[in-house]
């Protein structure tokens, strides 16, 4: 919707929806105001769409709203992004090892960080300064690399839902392959001798199967097929 005063100032509205939040959004000759509101529904949206349309027919910017007013308006920390990002996007699009990985990521590492910090404040510098963090912390480059993409697709994220105008960049650090190493079957009949079910069958399916541990604990009996002279397993393998 356009609307049109006497002035000739122009502003476009709509209420639209993002995850489970609410937003007015609001074009005022030619700058955009996208807000949640805080009464997170329909009607409450357009209400703000209009206080925020009143407000800025009468003085040109938004600086008039009562404090706590201006505090609604702003964009989420990244904590409270977080939890609704978990429930909405991480929830409908990983398995659930891969929604724990993220919480744990979250709770230990970027919440403790970036949690308190607006999504629109993160800047690269925020970024650069959390990796010297996690490298005085002795942490590999690869295991910060898995906190960067955690961290990565929760911007991008808030980025699709038009909570930021554009996400700020999140370079992945180098690494380098380490050398495999492989157990010798005196090893192997080692951890054996030790080994209580279920992990000594795991580490025999490791051992003679090569299965990686993901694979072990999500194997399933319908995966396995005994035809023939030798038992077989189907795996399905993402590179």
């Amino acid at each position: 919707m356009s609307t049109r005063f006497r002035d000739g100032s122009a502003a476009g509205m709509s209420a639209r929806k993002f995850g489970k939040s609410w937003y007015a959004d609001v074009t005022w000759n030619g700058k955009r105001h996208r807000k949640r509101s805080p009464d997170n529904t329909k009607q409450g949206a357009r209400e703000l769409e209009l206080l925020i349309t009143r407000t800025l027919a009468r003085d040109g910017n938004l600086d008039a709203l009562d404090p706590e007013r201006q505090e609604a308006l702003r964009v989420p920390r990244l904590a409270d992004y977080a939890d609704q990002w978990k429930r909405s996007y991480v929830a409908a699009n990983n398995k659930p090892s891969e929604q724990v990985g993220k919480e744990i990521i979250l709770r230990k590492h970027l919440l403790p960080y970036f949690g308190a910090l607006r999504l629109d404040e993160i800047r690269p510098g925020h970024v650069s300064a959390f990796v010297v963090h996690q490298q005085i912390s002795e942490l590999t480059n690869k295991t910060i690399n898995n906190h960067l993409a955690v961290l990565r697709k929760l911007l991008r994220s808030a980025e699709e839902d038009e909570i930021l105008e554009r996400a700020p960049r999140v370079k992945a650090l180098k690494t380098t392959s380490p050398d495999p190493k492989f157990l010798t079957l005196a090893e192997v009949r080692d951890v054996l001798e030790v080994a209580g079910e279920p992990w000594r069958t795991m580490v025999l399916l490791a051992t003679f199967a090569g299965l990686r541990f993901g694979e072990l604990v999500a194997l399933q009996w319908d995966a396995v097929h005994t035809e023939g002279s030798f038992p077989h397993l189907r795996v399905h393998r993402t590179l």
